[in-house]
């Protein structure tokens, strides 16, 4: 049953077989691509007593290295292309690798795009950051992509989803992965090299500064004040949101004051299915590796509370933050009880508007009928219910206080929930490119 969505799976039949079925659990786990493993072990093998001396060591890390060759050409492609691009995904996380993509990128030099969960890869505040995607983009992602000849794709499956950016036609397309199932599996690719995405790019950055040699200052700065102008120019045409004082409550101002009142250092943050996440992925500006956990192609509605509240058993010390709509609360809402009862200290921000928008245009016929988009409810007093501090924000002015005291909670390791009664919200920042 699990073996179409798990990486390895296997049945123990007897409990001798266990030290050997954890140590090939372990190896698949830990080694190539990231993916769940599962051993069922049925209940009497639980309750046999193992026979003789167990002999486990626990299993290292392995890591796959690029050909040399595949490396030495894909750098004559990147060196010969006009207007290169990255593309970077979670591989990039996995490998703790950022730095050496903000090498590469600096000494090639191409603008940097990463996918939904390869968010945060490149820190959104270095000068050659595009940003993420998702359906949702900042314009400059879709500027730069137009203009792209080649497109270098990094610790991506490329696989093709609505939740995360494509390579438009006519793109010559280098893929490095450690995975060599992925090579051609979606998109027609003009040159591979398999191997850890830190490898690579360390083999990477070695032979473009032995092939390039100094110079290309010139046109670093170039690339930076485009993207610089590119990303003024967008954020000047969402500054009516941005700044809204709206009654109800515009979610870009949240988001923003958000931005303005924590240290993103030491944040980690993750949206939920739906409109939060398009409102968040876009205009969310990282400072640090690892400090935004995207999501998408499941869509499933209140997966982001679970998840934050493993990031917060993972990272104690960080502020783990979850943005969610009411009808993601209202699939997982109640579990929120479980991060009081365990002293997990999770920010949950419930952007309340009444009405599930983002089905809007695809539900009309059982809206008119069964007012079937309405929801809502006061998630303050469900909270409360379940012994989480919980505050209730209806003026713009008050957003700003409201999360200083709700970090405040935070810190005592208790869970705090900000439910904000928004509009119901449907500008999203979406620039078409087909095939982006």
């Amino acid at each position: 049953m699990y073996r179409p969505v798990t990486k390895w799976s296997a049945l123990a039949h007897s409990v001798q077989e266990l030290p050997d079925l954890m140590r090939r659990a372990y190896q698949a786990m830990r080694c190539g691509k990231g993916g769940p493993v599962l051993i069922e072990v049925p209940a009497e093998v639980w309750e046999a007593e193992y026979a003789g001396e167990l002999d486990y060591a626990p299993v290292q890390v392995q890591r796959a290295a690029p050909d040399p060759d595949a490396i030495k050409a894909a750098v004559r492609m990147l060196l010969a292309a006009k207007h290169p691009l990255l593309l970077a995904g979670q591989g990039v996380l996995y490998a703790d690798a950022s730095n050496q993509l903000a090498a590469l990128a600096e000494l090639i030099p191409a603008p940097v795009l990463t996918t939904n969960p390869g968010k945060s890869a490149i820190p959104e505040t270095h000068p050659l950051a595009l940003g993420a995607s998702t359906r949702s983009r900042p314009k400059m992602v879709t500027e730069f992509m137009a203009k792209a000849d080649l497109v270098l794709a990094i610790g991506s499956s490329l696989t093709r989803t609505p939740f995360g950016p494509g390579v438009p036609a006519g793109k010559t397309i280098i893929h490095a992965t450690n995975d060599a199932a992925d090579i051609n599996k979606e998109y027609r690719v003009d040159h591979a090299v398999i191997g850890d995405a830190a490898l690579v790019l360390d083999a990477l950055i070695a032979e473009v500064d032995r092939q390039k040699g100094a110079g290309g200052a010139n046109a670093l700065a170039s690339l930076k004040e485009d993207i610089a102008a590119a990303k003024k120019a967008w954020l000047a045409d969402w500054d009516k949101h941005l700044n809204s004082e709206e009654v109800p409550i515009n979610q870009y101002r949240v988001i923003r004051d958000l931005m303005r009142s924590v240290d993103r250092d030491n944040v980690i943050i993750t949206h939920d299915s739906g409109g939060p996440r398009e409102q968040l992925l876009p205009f969310w500006e990282t400072t640090a590796p690892g400090s935004y956990m995207g999501w998408g192609k499941s869509t499933q509605l209140g997966y982001g509370l679970g998840i934050t509240m493993g990031a917060k058993l993972a990272a104690p010390e960080k502020l783990c933050v979850n943005i969610m709509g009411d009808a993601s609360i209202g699939m997982t809402g109640m579990d929120i009880e479980t991060a009081a009862r365990n002293r997990i200290g999770i920010l949950t921000i419930v952007f309340n508007n009444g009405v599930m928008a983002a089905e809007r245009d695809v539900l009309e016929i059982s809206t008119k009928k069964y007012g079937a988009l309405t929801i809502g409810g006061n998630y303050t007093k469900v909270a409360e219910g379940l012994n989480v501090a919980a505050m209730r924000i209806e003026k713009p002015g008050d957003i700003v206080p409201a999360i200083k005291d709700a970090v405040r909670v935070t810190e005592t390791s208790a869970p705090f929930l900000l439910e904000i009664l928004v509009k119901e919200g449907y500008d999203f920042s979406r620039y078409p490119l087909e095939g982006l």
